[in-house]
């Protein structure tokens, strides 16, 4: 849910939508992004491990995943707050909140920034700690299977962003030949 915050400052959905609409959609797609994220990052995960000899751990790697992220639960209803405090400006590119409030929303505005990083390095190194320990292998050899997990998890991305733009082509294509036919 964090993730769509960002993706919505991404797109400057604070220009288009309201707070409310805002928050419904980080709720509804965070979730269900936040739940295909997880089985799909600890399946590729589990097969990249089993390719080097490791244990079949999906479930294990899977729970993983959901603890480590839990942390950015705790910055979530800062992140509800923060929204409210600032508007819809909060979930534009260009938010910056030096223009109008006081030294102490910008303390605080910095802080929970801070504590989003630190949660952030936190959850990685506890990720590669307890999956060396669920695969059986060391850090770099755990390093590597994430680097090699996220690779792929790339080129999926890229096959079902591909396969959407080639379905979007040629529903334009037959869509523009069909009254020409008919």
């Amino acid at each position: 849910m964090i993730t769509m915050f960002q993706v919505l400052s991404y797109r400057n959905a604070g220009d288009n939508y309201s707070i409310l609409e805002s928050l419904l959609c980080i709720i509804f797609f965070g979730t269900i992004i936040g739940v295909i994220y997880v089985s799909v990052l600890s399946w590729i995960l589990s097969v990249v491990g089993k390719d080097v000899n490791s244990v079949d751990s999906s479930g294990a790697i899977r729970t993983l995943l959901t603890w480590t992220n839990f942390p950015y639960l705790i910055i979530l209803p800062v992140q509800i707050i923060l929204l409210f405090y600032f508007g819809e400006s909060y979930l534009t590119n260009n938010f910056s909140p030096d223009g109008y409030f006081s030294d102490g929303i910008i303390l605080f505005y910095g802080a929970v920034s801070v504590a989003s990083l630190i949660l952030w390095i936190w959850g990685v190194v506890v990720f590669i700690l307890a999956l060396s320990e669920i695969q059986k292998f060391g850090i770099l050899k755990t390093i590597m299977s994430i680097l090699v997990a996220y690779v792929f998890l790339l080129i999926i991305m890229v096959f079902c962003v591909a396969s959407v733009l080639v379905v979007k082509v040629l529903f334009k294509f037959v869509t523009g030949i069909l009254p020409d036919v008919f």
